[in-house]
């Protein structure tokens, strides 16, 4: 993550030193890819709780219901 950001904002002053137009369409794509990131990261965490859920069920069920073999 620090990488990540460290290399954005050195790209990021680079870029602006070249050219401020594709700056500019850089700087507008990097906050709505953070927004579309962000705004779908709850989204994501309630369907990764549902996934466990439905697991933990499924691996329940079936140990459980298993008869002991002897092994």
């Amino acid at each position: 993550m620090i990488f990540s950001t460290l290399t954005f904002i050195v790209f990021g002053i680079i870029l602006f030193f070249y050219n401020k137009i594709v700056f500019t369409i850089f700087l507008g794509g990097s906050i709505l890819y953070v927004s579309w990131v962000f705004a779908f990261l709850a989204i994501r965490k309630k369907l990764d709780w549902e996934y466990f859920e439905l697991v933990s069920k499924n691996q329940s069920y079936w140990g459980n219901n298993r008869k002991y073999s002897g092994y």
